[in-house]
């Protein structure tokens, strides 16, 4: 069974407008049809609302909604208006949710969480316009064949994997000929792919921008080219170039396959540049950010020494994106050896520029070992918060153990952190806490100023499980700023790295971990629902309890019940369930309230427990319970729950408890 519901985003993809959400449309702009495998038929119910600026929401129909429904579409009658589907990738003005959006109940909170990309469109590659001045220009050449021009170096190239949907350029020359131009996208040295055919404006020095009907693929660290068609005998065409120094452009006669044979235009950039979605997260800061971590290393584009990219299991930003989903994209603006003064002048530009939804900084040990005061870094963090503006969530990471640090650099890192903690909480950020996580006592100071032997490649750098760990604790703040209620995540105890395989077992090693579970992925937490139980302010060696809201379920479907659940000891020790006797009970929340009035006991709804074989313990010894999926058939409408566990020496805990809402399944 399908939702009840569709939605799409619908955006500008042109003119004054372009990359804003596209409000208001009338019924007659957008038609939603549906498949069950060949051609479509309008919906039976053409009706939509708008539920926030620019998103919009249909209602199917119960024979809609039948399992051999498995494509729904939206069409925009309006050729300006794009459509982005829920939770696809854009497309044209055509939008599609392939298999109807069958999500687990249990999960439908995360995956609610990140459901769509940003719809702005930004620069993913090219020349910024804000820069293009046209100092001179380069034309299609004279031989017939056409020329071939591209952009030499790293700070112009593909900046995010994904897809090209708008070109932006600056023509060079008036004629009475549209010239038919192609975008090239090359990948080491070799053209990889080839955009539809589009025309040049026939106005010298005028800024065109191109839509493309077929979004181009690209990855991280492609070259952007052009090839531009000869107009013909007497009749000159082409773009123009910016002086540039540092950066040069490239050209060749024709429409060439390879960069083997080019003339160098030293000191100039092709005012071209390419855009696609936005990304949701810009990283910057120092190595550990850009990804000199592992065995090998991942390069970002303002690395001058290499081409950007490499050993992806180095870079945080691409763990986290395997922990968040394909559709989490991001941008590195990181660079090795920096500081936050560069983070202040260069690296939070930059970010700003990609109009992330969020800002993630790394940095602080060079500022360490550079001996720099608190007062610089304050005032380069003042001058960030300006910069940065206030619809962008900021974070910044606490300042990891330096293993190969002095003593008295490690009490500096531990007094920074305490510093950062104050600053955040006056500055409207977010300090993610990952010192302690990493680190492990160092016998000189008795303190956590090492970083766990399992996470530590060289001293200061981390190991591929290291950046796993990193980036699963980094996805969880991310997750809990979206008002996903996910609790204790941590990374992979070290016993767990070794069991795993060590420090070079890269994604075999847990991304997360939550209470010793592994968690490599969002769709693994999808098929797990794992939770640490206790909660932090729980006294020691106590089995605490968390609050976990369960995702709406409509009545009569099949809940996914929870696999793997964990009870354990306030320091993540699995409490031996041998003998415990496990109860879920669930009652409405109404009755619970008037309840607390009057003190009179509510009846369950419905009840789970290990005595009636609906609850499972898994592995006593390890703490683990489970409760199989099954048909819960509840009367809709707001209910609470808790789960309490009577261990064998009599004691009882409550370890888990929260809200579940049973919603009216339109088909009964």
């Amino acid at each position: 069974m399908h939702p009840a519901t569709v939605e799409f985003e619908a955006f500008y993809a042109s003119g004054a407008s372009a990359g804003q959400p596209a409000t208001g449309l009338s019924d007659g702009t957008l038609t939603a049809s549906v498949s069950s495998g060949g051609s479509y038929a309008n919906l039976d119910n053409q009706t939509f609302s708008e539920v926030k600026p620019g998103r919009y929401q249909f209602a199917l129909s119960s024979s809609e909604r039948a399992g051999s429904v498995h494509r729904f579409a939206c069409v925009s009658s309006d050729s300006a208006v794009k459509l982005l589907p829920v939770p696809t990738v854009i497309s044209d003005n055509v939008a599609a949710i392939v298999d109807g959006l069958k999500a687990d109940e249990n999960f439908a909170g995360v995956l609610n969480a990140f459901p769509v990309q940003s719809m702005t469109l930004t620069r993913n590659g090219g020349h910024h316009p804000d820069d293009w001045s046209a100092d001179t220009s380069v034309s299609e050449g004279t031989s017939g064949s056409g020329r071939t021009f591209w952009q030499d170096g790293n700070i112009q190239r593909i900046r995010r994997s994904g897809f090209i949907s708008q070109i932006r350029l600056q023509t060079a020359a008036t004629h009475d000929v549209g010239a038919l131009a192609r975008l090239k996208i090359m990948r080491a040295g070799t053209v990889v792919e080839t955009s539809e055919t589009f025309k040049l404006t026939d106005d010298a020095t005028t800024s065109q921008t191109i839509e493309l009907v077929s979004p181009v693929p690209v990855e991280v660290g492609d070259v952007v080219g052009i090839y531009i068609a000869d107009v013909g005998s007497g009749v000159a065409s082409g773009l123009t170039l910016t002086t540039d120094a540092g950066q040069s452009v490239k050209f060749a006669t024709g429409e060439i396959a390879d960069d083997s044979s080019a003339t160098t235009l030293a000191g100039y950039s092709l005012n071209l540049a390419v855009y696609g979605t936005g990304p949701k997260l810009a990283i910057t800061g120092d190595s550990i950010a850009e990804g000199h971590n592992g065995p090998t290393d991942y390069h970002g584009f303002f690395h001058s020494g290499n081409v950007p990219g490499g050993n992806e299991a180095s870079e945080i930003g691409y763990a986290i994106k395997q922990i968040l989903g394909a559709s989490y994209g991001y941008e590195n603006h990181a660079r090795g050896s920096q500081t936050f003064a560069w983070v202040r002048s260069t690296g939070i530009p930059s970010a700003i520029d990609s109009r992330a939804k969020s800002i993630l900084i790394h940095c602080g040990v060079n500022d360490v070992a550079q001996g720099r005061e608190w007062s610089a870094i304050e005032d380069d963090l003042d001058a960030i918060r300006d910069l940065v503006p206030s619809t962008t969530a900021l974070f910044i990471n606490e300042i990891l153990p330096w293993s190969d640090g002095s003593d008295g650099q490690a009490a500096t890192v531990r007094t920074w952190n305490a510093n950062l903690a104050t600053w955040c909480a006056a500055n409207d950020a977010t300090l993610i806490l990952c010192h302690d996580a990493m680190g492990q006592t160092r016998g000189t100071t008795g303190e956590l100023d090492d970083l766990l032997t399992a996470y530590d490649q060289d001293g200061v750098h981390l190991t591929e499980a290291g950046v796993s760990a990193i980036a699963g604790i980094i996805a969880a703040a991310i997750m809990r700023s979206q008002g996903v209620n996910v609790t204790g995540f941590s990374p992979p105890a070290s016993s767990e790295i070794a069991a795993s395989g060590g420090s070079g077992a890269g994604t075999d090693v847990n991304i997360v971990s939550v209470a010793g579970q592994p968690v490599n992925s969002v769709e693994d937490f999808k098929s797990k629902n794992v939770f640490r139980v206790p909660s932090p302010s729980s006294p020691e060696g106590s089995i605490g309890k968390a609050k976990f809201n369960i995702p709406d379920h409509l009545r009569g479907d099949t809940w996914a019940g929870f696999a793997n659940a964990l009870v354990a000891d306030r320091d993540g020790n699995p409490v031996d369930l041998t003998g415990a006797t496990i109860r879920m009970e669930v009652k409405s929340e109404k009755d619970v309230k008037s309840s607390n009035h009057d003190g009179a006991d509510v009846d369950a709804a419905i009840e789970f427990s290990t005595s009636s074989s609906t609850i499972e313990v898994s592995n006593a010894t390890n703490g683990l319970f489970s409760i199989p999926k099954r048909v819960v058939d509840l009367t809709p409408r707001d209910y609470v729950y808790d789960i309490q566990v009577e261990l064998a020496n009599g004691d009882v805990h409550t370890v888990l408890f929260g809200t579940w809402k049973i919603a009216q399944d339109v088909t009964r």
